[in-house]
């Protein structure tokens, strides 16, 4: 029965998270990079050629998080070819460092000789990506060093993305303008006792609400960055989608404080006219 209780508990420390995280001398899990940098330093082995369930390793993250010093170690104590290893995505720690626009971690991955031509599960090399997020200087570069594109410097996800965001974002406009005019018109006829007037009035707020959105739609269209998966283009699109939801709900409600002190004026004007 000891040896039994003994095992159970040997059992339950070994996943016991201080052990995950590199206590009591394991191994510090590959994103842990505060754990991984103090076993350095303590002169401890650390095993760089780990990676966990998305296919990373430590470089992965240390470029990701723009960790050179470590990103340093790494090159200095593990193979080169580190650099062209893809995690389950498909991005190699290249393809990060062109992603996130590191470009001192980039000129350090150039002094081992990658192979700059490495596509992604997308079928895009670092040139592609470096299109796509529009970094002349990281393109120069790449460009300089002998990378081609596969694409030229266009991306499928990212002109689905300017289809999505504009019909979404026009349908939503179209919806708010109908709304607005067709309510407002009941304050405008009430205020000017005159439908023709009221309808012109109505017709020209209407074309001036679209064109404030429509010109915020269209400044609005550039990508900073290429999607490289489904939940970074819902980020993209949900953060593009909501800016332009909160400007109609703004113009909206900016209609409304008018058209309210609209109908107030007209009700003091009554008011006057009926103690004259």
């Amino acid at each position: 029965m000891k040896p039994r209780i003994f095992g159970v508990l040997f059992a339950s420390l070994i996943t016991f998270p201080l052990f995950a995280e590199g206590g009591l001398g394991t191994v510090c899990a590959v994103e842990n990079l505060p754990c991984i940098k103090e076993r350095i330093k303590r002169a401890e082995v650390v095993d760089l050629y780990q990676t966990n369930s998305l296919g990373r390793n430590s470089l992965h993250y240390a470029v990701e998080r723009g960790e050179d010093e470590l990103v340093s170690y790494i090159l200095n104590n593990q193979s080169a070819d580190v650099i062209g290893k893809t995690d389950l995505y498909g991005n190699s720690p290249l393809h990060l460092a062109v992603i996130h626009q590191r470009k001192e971690i980039l000129d350090l991955f150039l002094q081992y000789n990658p192979d700059l031509n490495l596509v992604d599960r997308h079928g895009e090399t670092a040139l592609d990506l470096a299109f796509a997020s529009g970094n002349e200087e990281i393109k120069n570069l790449l460009s300089n060093k002998g990378a081609s594109s596969q694409t030229g410097g266009k991306s499928k996800i990212t002109i689905y993305i300017y289809i999505v965001y504009i019909l979404l974002s026009l349908a939503i406009t179209i919806w708010v303008a109908r709304t607005l005019s067709k309510n407002g018109r009941f304050f405008l006829v009430d205020a000017f006792h005159n439908e023709e007037l009221a309808d012109s009035v109505n017709h020209l707020l209407v074309v001036g609400f679209y064109l404030v959105n429509l010109g915020y739609i269209t400044l609005a269209l550039k990508i900073g960055m290429k999607p490289n998966d489904a939940v970074e283009s819902l980020e993209i699109l949900s953060n593009k989608i909501g800016f332009v939801i909160l400007i109609l709900g703004a113009m909206h409600f900016f209609n409304l404080y008018l058209l309210g002190r609209l109908r107030k004026r007209t009700l003091q004007k009554r008011e006057l006219a009926q103690q004259n």
